[in-house]
């Protein structure tokens, strides 16, 4: 959080010989830890997998102009060239209202924009799929909200083992990609079920 807390860890990792890998959230070039492994989301990977896992074409899929969720939404329009991309702020409600009669799917390449416009959707009876995983969703999964059709998820956990591998054995940086995606069907699966633990919703 902020370069001086992190060069403040650098500094103290690098005087006590400890290895450090970073889990998907890069620093930039200049920090001290630049060098370490890097373990995130390939964002275009990203995108296509979401983009193989929507049944609809015409669809309006939103991004935040500030993150990796243009990354994903272009790569994603590539297999779903009838997709029209919104960029927008920290939320999306006015951008959402503006084409709510024009769309049935709706794809939101970071959760909090959906956060705070899926009961306007869901009462419109559309259709909603996200990358992120928040309380909401999995809460909109395990009930079985007819319009919410699941979420992409990031396997942090298996970053995290990755990570650890990469500390063990001195690995150069490498990147993950999202693993599985989330619906109303597949809450059972092992790679499932440690996202409903923690948001403890198993």
């Amino acid at each position: 959080n902020g370069e001086s807390a992190e060069a403040e860890v650098a500094a103290l990792a690098m005087e006590l010989e400890i290895p450090v890998v970073i889990i998907d959230s890069p620093v930039d070039v200049t920090s001290p830890l630049a060098d370490c492994p890097y373990f995130g989301t390939d964002n275009t990977e990203a995108g296509l997998a979401m983009a193989d896992k929507v049944d609809a074409d015409f669809i309006a899929a939103f991004a935040m102009t500030n993150s990796p969720g243009v990354e994903r939404a272009i790569a994603f329009q590539t297999m779903k060239p009838d997709t029209e991309i919104y960029l927008v702020g920290d939320e999306a409600v006015e951008e959402v209202e503006a084409v709510i009669d024009d769309y049935n799917d709706f794809v939101f390449f970071n959760g909090n924009d959906l956060v705070d416009v899926i009961d306007m959707l869901d009462e419109a009876g559309k259709n909603m799929y996200t990358f992120d995983v928040y309380e909401e969703f999995l809460d909109e999964l395990i009930e079985g909200c007819e319009h919410f059709k699941g979420i992409m998820a990031q396997n942090t956990f298996l970053m995290s083992r990755k990570a650890v591998e990469a500390v063990l054995n001195n690995a150069s940086q490498g990147e993950m990609v999202p693993t599985f995606y989330i619906t109303k069907d597949n809450l059972n699966d092992p790679n499932v079920i440690p996202f409903l633990e923690f948001y403890h919703k198993r």
